[in-house]
This record gives structure tokens, C-alpha cells and sequence, in this order.
């Protein structure tokens, strides 16, 4: 199976974050946190996949391509496009590396990490996610404020709505399979919304409508098609709970995803560095010496 990364850098490099949805720094308490979970994620996926592609724009190619020296089999360079959308669209990114995507694949954000492979069955499912997202509050919230000053609203959409039956999504922390069909037909809705509505985005709460492009339309389309969905983990709740347990690690638990929620906690962070430097401590002390030297 082929894993992916994707790293637009723009929302990192934001000066600051105004509200809880925003990407500066990766999200994290600081940048340098951000880099030990790149590096995290990468390495732990490393030992047990032999294909990991970066797709990225320039100037994230160079920081964990050359600067950081992350063993990716191939880097593309193909986000620096993406300058033309709002950079607090973080998502947008992720879609751009779906649809470059022409073979089974699955993408893990650079807050997602591993201590052992994922099953068989998993990697083998027409379509995969890490986690269903049943009446997750948010996804009504930022409908609300699409229906209201969207110009364009897919008419799946309209007659999901129309059919008063709730929003629900999935969680893209893992997102691929082997229904390429399905997923191209995905990314085009997506971005179609996201286009459509360039304009009216400053009147809602941009951070939030990445879940809904990501994570609800997904849901919508592959309950019109009926297309079955393939979820690592069941009954994750809105809060997120043990998603980010690094204490048991490997023994005990061998997935984890820090969340937003999880990146403005002090423990997870400090735990985050602890995997690193324990782990992989050549890549932990590289970070430290290129941050001291203000290479990156």
C-alpha cells in the first residue's frame, strides 16, 4: 500500500492563530512541535511502509525534504498552485494529493502515528477512513452558515438537507482505498464547492468549513452512491477521547492522532518530543540544532 503525506505550508506559516481552527504552525503550541510530528509520523509510518510520497509546495519540500532530510521515496512538488486559495482552506492541500493519485492508496496527516501495520482487510477496502463522525455538532453549525450565504450548494446537499436528515461525516486523519473512481468523483464535488464559493468565504467560519468540504461531503456522496467505508476505529466521540494516548505506546496502543484539541495540550506536545527523541534521536537533535542555527 502507498502511503501519502501532503504539507501545504501556507496556513503554517501564518503569523498567528486567531481562532481555534487555524493552521499556524502546523496548529501546534509552537513550530518546533510541528516538526517533531512531521518527523514522527513519517519515521514510524517508514518501518513498516517502503512507499511514502510527499506532495508539497516549495518551500515545504525544502524544510522536510532537504532541511529535515525525511526518508521519502519521492517528493512533488505540486501545491505551489494552491497560492491562489484563502490559506486558512488547510485542507485544500489534501484534496490536490487525492486526485494526483491514479493507484490504492492511503493519505495520513503529519499528526498521525504508528507502531505496527494496518491490517489486511483495511488496506485492501474500497475506501478508507480513520473514524465515522456521527451528529459531530459542528458539521450542523457551519451548514447553517453555508446555506445562508453560499452562492452554490451541491444539489446533494440541498437534498440531504431536504430529506431532514442530520450532517454527519467522517474523520480524513487516514483517507484512500482502492475505489479511485469513487474518490476522484469526491474531489471534484469538493473543489467545485470550494471554488464556487470563493467569494463568499470571508462570511463564514473558514477553519470549520474544511471539515465540511473534507469530511461531510465525503459522507453525503458515499450514502448517495451507497458505497460502503471502511473505518479504522469505532465510537470515537466528539471529544476525541484516547485518540492521542502516547503513554501506552507501543505496548498498549499503536495508532495515535493529535487532533486539534490535542496540539494545544502541554502533555501532548511534551509527549510528541519524548517519541521522537526516544525513537529517532538523530532526527530529534537535528531539529533542535537547525531551529538553535535558524535554518528552519
Amino acid at each position: 500500500m502507498r502511503i501519502i503525506h501532503s504539507f501545504w505550508s501556507r496556513p503554517f506559516l501564518k503569523k498567528a492563530n486567531f481562532n481555534y481552527y487555524d493552521r499556524s504552525a502546523g496548529g501546534w503550541i509552537d513550530r518546533r512541535f510541528n516538526y517533531y510530528s512531521w518527523a514522527l509520523s513519517c519515521l514510524t509510518f517508514k518501518k513498516f511502509y517502503k512507499d511514502i510520497v510527499l506532495y508539497s509546495d516549495s518551500y515545504g519540500a525544502t524544510l522536510l525534504g532537504d532541511k529535515l532530510g525525511l526518508p521519502y521515496t519521492e517528493i512533488k512538488i505540486t501545491l505551489d498552485q494552491l497560492d491562489k486559495y484563502h490559506l486558512d482552506l488547510w485542507a485544500i492541500g489534501k484534496l490536490y494529493a487525492y486526485q494526483s493519485e491514479t493507484k490504492p492508496f492511503l493519505h495520513v496527516d503529519g499528526d498521525v502515528y504508528i507502531w505496527k501495520r494496518f491490517s489486511n482487510n483495511l488496506e485492501e477496502a474500497a475506501l478508507v477512513v480513520q473514524n465515522l463522525e456521527d451528529e459531530f455538532s459542528y458539521y450542523e453549525e457551519i451548514y447553517t452558515q453555508i446555506h445562508e450565504h453560499f452562492k452554490y450548494i451541491p444539489e446533494s446537499i440541498s437534498r440531504h438537507a431536504r430529506n431532514g436528515r442530520g450532517f454527519s461525516g467522517i474523520n480524513a486523519g487516514i483517507f484512500g482505498g482502492n475505489d479511485i473512481d469513487f474518490i476522484q468523483y469526491y474531489v471534484t464535488n469538493a473543489l467545485e464547492l470550494v471554488n464556487k464559493n470563493k467569494s463568499r468565504l470571508e462570511n463564514v467560519n473558514i477553519g470549520l468549513f474544511n471539515n465540511f468540504y473534507e469530511q461531510c461531503l465525503f459522507r453525503v456522496l458515499v450514502e448517495e452512491k451507497g458505497k460502503k467505508v471502511s473505518s479504522l476505529l469505532k465510537n470515537v466521540n466528539d471529544r476525541f477521547d484516547g485518540l492521542c494516548d502516547l503513554t501506552g505506546v507501543p505496548e498498549n496502543s499503536w495508532y495515535a492522532h493529535a487532533v486539534g484539541v490535542y496540539k494545544k495540550r502541554k502533555e501532548t506536545n511534551e509527549l510528541i518530543e519524548f517519541r521522537l527523541r526516544s525513537e529517532f534521536p538523530d532526527y530529534y537533535y537535528k531539529i533542535n540544532y537547525l531551529i538553535q542555527k535558524s535554518v528552519i
